[in-house]
């Protein structure tokens, strides 16, 4: 029956991409993996920082993929079937003899609507968390931004206050004459 393939059709998805996980907990251990606090990092290897960039960039594009596949639940084609679906309930309903007739005739119309809220809830769940992980990247760029204007602002200071010399009479520097 088309409600129970297109269930499975979203578990599919699902269970075949293993996006950052789709329950609180395996959610949270696998964002913890994939953002360390940066702040421990100072003298890492590029190695080491480059090897957590490619988990990051991994689960981003899990998630990216997790969720446009989750959208194509929804695409028109899968709606014209489940309008189609939904005709041919609401007319057995109506021409169903007896009262079990209607009776599962609606429940079926009932499993379809089920069905529609799972879709809709596993699309916005999809596309929420890869928007969530969007804003955490940006906000672990600007940090980084940060760190780095403080180290060189660190570096400036020191610098400043460092003796400073010149030698030489500028005779080797260029003059421009008309």
């Amino acid at each position: 029956m088309q409600i129970r393939s297109s269930i499975s059709s979203i578990n599919d998805i699902r269970n075949s991409i293993d996006a950052i996980g789709t329950d609180f907990n395996s959610m949270m251990q696998a964002f913890d993996e994939i953002s360390p606090d940066y702040e421990d990092w100072n003298g890492v290897s590029a190695e080491q920082y480059a090897r957590q960039m490619d988990k990051v960039r991994e689960a981003w594009d899990k998630a990216v993929n997790q969720s446009m596949l989750s959208g194509t639940a929804a695409s028109p084609d899968e709606q014209q079937q489940t309008a189609d679906t939904v005709t041919q309930l609401v007319e057995a309903a109506q021409n169903a003899e007896g009262t079990t007739g209607a009776i599962q005739a609606l429940a079926q119309l009932n499993a379809i609507q089920i069905n529609e809220l799972q879709k809709m809830l596993a699309i916005t769940s999809d596309a929420q968390r890869t928007q969530n992980m969007y804003f955490k990247r940006q906000i672990e760029a600007e940090e980084a931004g940060r760190r780095r204007t403080e180290i060189m602002m660190d570096n400036y200071e020191a610098n400043l206050k460092a003796d400073v010399s010149i030698t030489g009479d500028g005779s080797d520097i260029h003059h421009f004459t008309r």
